[in-house]
């Protein structure tokens, strides 16, 4: 062999040199298996866990990158695969060029690669939104892997994993309302005082702002709103309260009771009694606390008759299959006479019958189970003084057909003075079975 046609260089010493020439020569080998360092198409997967805590429930990203790490370049469509973990649920996917689908929980997602992936590049980012159910579905975290088919299938795939832990659920917010008067009657021409509370019965913390909402009744005005933190305003006759619940508001407690001072017009703008209601915003998905409302008598203003009190007794004992008596009395507490008729109304409770009614001057009658009684009152009813006693007899049935099984009833009698209620008495009493 002469110098030059062997693998011998110019020197006579064999090369590598001078082996590729002698071998491209005798073509035992081409171009492609020059000898070489780079490394082939090498992908690599990384997954990532996007934003901050995880709570159950909550709706969370994953992003997921694909890069060569190889030194050539990668041609071939990439496939990744993620199989997620039992308790998520693939919501979509998303990526510039990326195309997902789900299978059984299995996420498949192909990128076309069409312009092929240079060493060192990656291919832009993956993300993965997924829904995190139930703690008995999850458990305390997420485990979830990634898989990505290498672009030379004799490396085969490459995988990555993330581990995400789930923070304990706040719970939910619930805001309710109670609304209130401290008294049985409200006296017509003069003021009144409404209290109203919300209180957190969720198993969550509410932390919003709290408005609270009352459409006043017919004959009633808003005065004034007071509690701490409350601002109150009102605007055709609908008073509208807010507090900041700057701290909060934990389960089981309470916002500072807000007060509503209102004027309470005649009798003939209310009627005998008002109902006034009251309602707190919230969309915590509870609406069946959201409102309370509070039901009064109202009353004359306390002068001559409208002053007139009333009180009822059991006269007997109460046996059922026998008669028993109830004793009405009425008096004057005021400093004026009482002069014109008087009426008292009794609710006879289920299982009770009207039998008769006495008392001198007083006459009674009875319709559906309800006693009405009057008294003239000819004489006038002077300060400190009182009507006849009025006697109610009723007879009570077996304690086989007594309605509920009760051992005891409670009896309301309500005292009428020109077409409203001044006053009322109730009394419960034992039913003995002999």
């Amino acid at each position: 062999m002469t110098r030059g046609d062997g693998p011998a260089d110019v020197d006579g010493r064999i090369t590598r040199r001078g082996v590729l020439r002698s071998a491209l020569v005798s073509g035992t080998v081409g171009i492609a298996g020059c000898l070489h360092d780079e490394e082939p198409c090498d992908l690599s997967v990384t997954k990532a866990h996007s934003g901050g805590s995880i709570s159950y429930g909550d709706t969370t990203e994953f992003e997921i990158a694909i890069c060569n790490e190889g030194d050539e370049t990668c041609e071939s469509a990439v496939t990744v695969v993620d199989d997620l973990p039992v308790g998520t649920t693939f919501t979509g996917g998303s990526g510039s060029g990326w195309n997902c689908s789900a299978n059984g929980g299995v996420v498949t997602c192909e990128h076309p690669n069409s312009g092929g992936l240079d060493g060192g590049d990656c291919l832009p980012p993956l993300t993965l939104t997924v829904e995190v159910g139930t703690p008995d579905e999850v458990g305390p975290e997420i485990a979830n892997c990634v898989t990505v088919e290498q672009g030379n299938p004799e490396l085969g795939y490459k995988e990555d994993c993330v581990r995400v832990p789930i923070e304990p659920s706040e719970g939910e917010c619930d805001l309710a309302i109670t609304k209130r008067y401290d008294g049985d009657s409200i006296t017509a021409e003069s003021s009144a005082t409404f209290e109203v509370e919300v209180c957190n019965e969720g198993d969550g913390p509410c932390t919003d702002s709290v408005t609270v909402v009352d459409g006043l009744p017919a004959g009633v005005t808003f005065d004034s709103g007071s509690g701490t933190g409350w601002t109150c305003t009102e605007s055709g006759g609908v008073v509208t309260c807010d507090h900041d619940n700057t701290g909060g508001l934990a389960p089981g407690d309470c916002l500072p009771i807000l007060e509503l001072n209102v004027g309470i017009g005649s009798i003939d703008e209310t009627g005998d009694q008002i109902r006034n209601c009251a309602s707190v915003e919230s969309d915590d998905g509870n609406a069946s606390n959201d409102s309370d409302c509070a039901t009064v008598t109202v009353t004359q203003p306390v002068q001559g008759c409208n002053g007139l009190e009333i009180d009822k007794v059991a006269a007997t004992q109460f046996t059922y299959g026998e008669q028993a008596s109830y004793e009405i009395t009425v008096c004057n507490p005021t400093d004026q006479a009482c002069d014109g008729e008087i009426t008292v109304t009794d609710d006879i409770p289920g299982g009770m019958s009207f039998v008769s009614a006495s008392g001198s001057g007083w006459t009674a009658s009875a319709s559906g189970g309800v006693v009405t009684a009057t008294h003239p009152n000819n004489g006038a009813l002077g300060p400190g003084g009182c009507l006849p006693t009025l006697t109610l007899t009723v007879d009570v049935v077996s304690a086989a057909q007594f309605p509920g099984g009760s051992d005891a009833v409670q009896n309301c009698a309500e005292l009428v003075v020109d077409g409203a209620v001044v006053a009322e008495s109730c009394v419960t009493q034992v039913i003995w079975n002999v």
